[in-house]
């Protein structure tokens, strides 16, 4: 379920930071594939989290954990795409950095 949540928080939060850094006008966040793989990709960052912390936290934390994670993979993975330009191919480059 948490996954699930995550998923859904972490297309909200891409969509957000990539208008904060492409410094376009506010617009409707765009649902296509783009941003469901995208969203995908943050939820495997906050799972491989889950996976060092899983028996030690309560499910409550684990979902605190996870919409303040995916707030940081959101403004890290626009840092690395938009601004530096950095292409990564499979994603393995800004999911591992958490």
């Amino acid at each position: 379920m948490i996954s699930c949540l995550m998923i859904q928080w972490g297309i909200l939060v891409n969509g957000f930071w990539h208008q904060v850094g492409n410094g376009s006008p506010w617009h409707e966040i765009r649902l296509d594939i783009a941003s469901l793989i995208d969203g995908d990709f943050a939820a495997a960052a906050v799972l491989i989290t889950f996976g060092a912390v899983l028996g030690k936290v309560s499910p409550l934390q684990l979902a605190v954990i996870g919409f303040l994670e995916l707030i940081f993979y959101g403004a890290n993975f626009c840092i690395g795409s938009i601004q530096f330009k950095a292409v990564d191919m499979g994603g393995s480059m800004f999911v591992h950095t958490f």
